[in-house]
């Protein structure tokens, strides 16, 4: 059922699906689903009803599932899902989507374990690189696509956004915004790529931004992210940056030697 089956050397199995939706029975949508759920309800205040959680027939379309099972149960402990957008009139662009990681297994390095998977997989198909996106209400997350993608606005690289950010941003706003959980009531801001509103108390991704679980080590991009989010309470940040190979195999290489 996977496109690829791997078992690391703690012991995880890791599958990675391509667009699995192309050709997943509607039983093993079903049961994938219902198995991501069951992670997503540890994770998250709310259930919503988008992206793998979603149960439209065509929910699977198209994402790139990474999931990480623990034998001999084979359990899904943690997973990454994320979506390839067509922008009309521009091309296919990827949205880094939602990762879940089991409240108990997290100090195993899974968020980066399923990234570099995904992104290892992305720079396979498209061995010169991928627009990407990425919408947070966190420091840690949003520090982590900047210091990993090229040309991320906003960030502390990219001051300006250049036409092509614009492009993508204002895209999404207008016709991706279902997919990326944004609410039609948030408010987008082209100046700064932030979404007023857009994870308010109730809503699956309001977070205390200030809570240490949320923070990157990397203080400088964490503090500049984290004073983006603070001037309103609720806001979310639409990142847009480029996936470029070398940058990904550099860093994938000094973390784990090129073996993930």
């Amino acid at each position: 059922m996977a496109t690829l089956t791997e078992i690391d050397d703690r012991g995880y199995t890791f599958e990675t699906h391509f667009q699995p939706g192309q050709y997943w029975t509607m039983a093993e949508k079903d049961q994938v689903r219902n198995e991501l759920r069951r992670v997503g309800e540890a994770c998250l205040p709310i259930m919503p009803n988008y992206q793998c959680f979603s149960d439209s027939p065509s929910a699977f379309d198209d994402k790139i599932v990474i999931i990480a099972r623990q034998e001999p149960a084979s359990r899904i402990v943690a997973f990454t899902s994320a979506s390839l957008l067509v922008i009309d009139d521009f091309g296919t662009v990827l949205d880094v989507g939602l990762t879940c990681v089991l409240p108990e297994q997290r100090r195993q390095a899974f968020q980066f374990r399923l990234f570099a998977r995904l992104l290892t997989l992305i720079c396979k198909k498209h061995p010169k690189g991928i627009w990407v996106t990425n919408i947070s209400g966190t420091p840690s997350s949003l520090a982590s696509i900047a210091l990993a993608m090229t040309d991320v606005f906003p960030s502390p690289d990219v001051a300006v956004p250049q036409e092509t950010h614009l492009r993508i941003a204002h895209a999404v706003s207008l016709h991706h915004r279902a997919h990326l959980s944004i609410s039609d009531d948030a408010i987008f801001t082209p100046e700064s790529f932030v979404f007023q509103n857009s994870a308010i108390p109730g809503s699956p991704w309001h977070r205390d931004i200030t809570d240490p679980q949320y923070q990157h080590r990397h203080v400088a991009t964490n503090d500049y992210y984290l004073a983006m989010l603070a001037q309103q309470p609720g806001n979310e940040v639409l990142q847009v940056g480029y996936v470029d190979p070398p940058k990904v195999q550099s860093i994938i290489a000094s973390r784990y030697g090129g073996s993930i």
